[in-house]
C-alpha cells in the first residue's frame, strides 16, 4: 500500500474547511445565516477511521502480535506518547489564547485572583485530557485530540491481538450498535464523545482489515472501473448533500467505509494519483482544524458588532489559512531539525 494517499489528503483538508464553516454559527453571535455546510461535523468521523486504518497498519506486524501483553501496554503507551506529543506545537497556543479571550470579562469584572482561578482546567486541556470531565474543552474542537487520547492506548492494544477475527467480531459488534442506536453521533452529552471515538476506531478497524484483504485481490480492469466509480461517488455524495445541509449520518458513514476501503486498497485509478500540493494541503488540514475556533473567538470578542457578518466570515478563514500555514511551517522546521539531531 502507498504510504501516502493523495485523495485521502484532499479530502482531509476539504473536511477541514467545511467543518470551519459548520462552526460559524457557534463562534459568531450574528452567524446563524442560511449558507452551505452547515453540519459538517459529521467529518470528524473520517478522521477518526483515517487515524485508527493507519494505526493498526502500524502494529500489523509479527512482532507487536508475539510479544507479551505487557510489552503490547509499553508499545502502546509509548506509540500513543510519540502520536500525540507532535500535537502539541499545534495546541499550546490556541488553547493559552482561548482562556485569555473567554476569561477577559471575569478580569474586569471580578478581579485578579477570580480570573486565575478561571485557568484552573487549562493544564488538563493542554494534556488533551478534558474530555474525561463533564465540561469538556474550552477550544470546543479539540475534543477530538481528547477524547481519541483516552481510548487510544486500549484501542493499539487491540491492535497487537494476533487474532484478528476475535477483534474484528468485537469491532463490527461496537460499532455497529453505536451507529444504529446513535444517530446523532455528534451529541457531547458526558460521556458521548469518548465512547464514539473509540466506536469510530473500531470501525476504522475493520477498514483496514478490509482494504488490506482487497489489497491481496487480483481485479480486472472492470472490476477496477467500478472500484474507482464507487470510490468517486462515496468521496463526493457527503459533499455535495451537506452543502445542500441534507442530514443523512448514516449514508455518510457508510460512502466513508466504502471510500476509505477503497482508495486505501490501491485498486482504483484515484488512489494512484498524485501532487505534492496536495500532501501539503493534507498536513494543512491540522492546524487548520485547531485554529479556526480560536480565530472566530477573537474576531467575535474585538471586531465591532456593526461590521458585517460576511466580512467576518472572509477574515475568519483567510485569518485561519494564514495562521495555520505559519503554525505548520514551524512544526515541519522543528521536526526536521530533530531529525537531524537525532541523527
Amino acid at each position: 500500500m502507498n504510504k501516502k494517499n493523495y485523495s485521502i489528503e484532499l479530502i482531509r483538508f476539504v473536511a477541514a474547511l467545511t467543518i470551519m464553516c459548520g462552526h460559524i454559527s457557534v463562534v459568531f453571535s450574528n452567524g446563524n445565516i442560511e449558507r452551505p455546510f452547515k453540519g459538517t461535523w459529521f467529518y470528524v468521523e473520517f478522521f477518526f477511521l483515517v487515524t485508527a486504518y493507519f494505526t493498526v497498519k502500524h502494529f500489523d506486524k509479527e512482532r507487536y502480535y508475539a510479544s507479551s501483553l505487557e510489552e503490547k501496554a509499553k508499545e502502546s503507551i509509548a506509540y500513543t506518547a510519540n502520536k500525540f506529543k507532535r500535537f502539541f506545537v499545534y495546541t499550546t497556543v490556541p488553547i493559552v489564547l482561548m482562556y485569555v479571550v473567554t476569561n477577559r470579562e471575569i478580569l474586569q469584572d471580578q478581579g485578579l485572583m477570580p480570573y486565575i482561578k478561571a485557568f484552573e482546567n487549562m493544564p488538563f486541556e493542554l494534556l488533551y485530557l478534558s474530555a474525561g470531565t463533564i465540561e469538556s474543552t474550552r477550544l470546543f474542537p479539540l475534543w477530538f485530540l481528547s477524547a481519541m487520547l483516552i481510548v487510544f492506548p486500549v484501542f493499539c492494544i487491540l491492535a497487537q491481538i494476533k487474532n484478528r477475527r476475535i477483534v474484528c467480531i468485537l469491532a463490527a459488534y461496537i460499532s455497529l450498535f453505536y451507529y444504529l442506536s446513535k444517530y446523532d453521533f455528534g451529541s457531547h452529552i458526558y460521556p458521548n464523545q469518548i465512547i464514539r471515538a473509540f466506536s469510530a476506531m473500531m470501525l476504522g478497524y475493520l477498514v483496514y482489515h478490509i482494504a488490506t484483504a482487497l489489497d491481496q485481490r487480483q481485479v480486472t480492469k472492470r472490476e477496477r472501473f467500478l472500484l474507482s466509480i464507487i470510490e468517486v461517488v462515496t468521496m463526493l455524495v457527503p459533499l455535495g448533500l451537506s452543502a445542500w445541509n441534507i442530514v443523512l449520518l448514516r449514508i455518510y458513514l457508510i460512502c466513508f467505509v466504502l471510500y476509505l476501503t477503497i482508495t486505501l486498497s490501491n485498486k482504483s485509478w484515484l488512489s494512484q494519483f498524485s501532487n505534492p500540493f496536495i500532501l501539503f494541503l493534507g498536513k494543512l488540514s491540522m492546524p487548520v482544524y485547531v485554529w479556526h475556533y480560536v480565530v472566530g473567538v477573537m474576531l467575535e470578542a474585538y471586531m465591532p458588532n456593526e461590521i458585517s457578518i460576511n466580512f467576518k466570515i472572509g477574515a475568519y478563514y483567510s485569518l485561519t489559512l494564514l495562521i495555520a500555514t505559519i503554525n505548520l511551517l514551524i512544526a515541519e522546521k522543528l521536526w526536521i531539525g530533530k531529525k537531524k539531531n537525532e541523527v
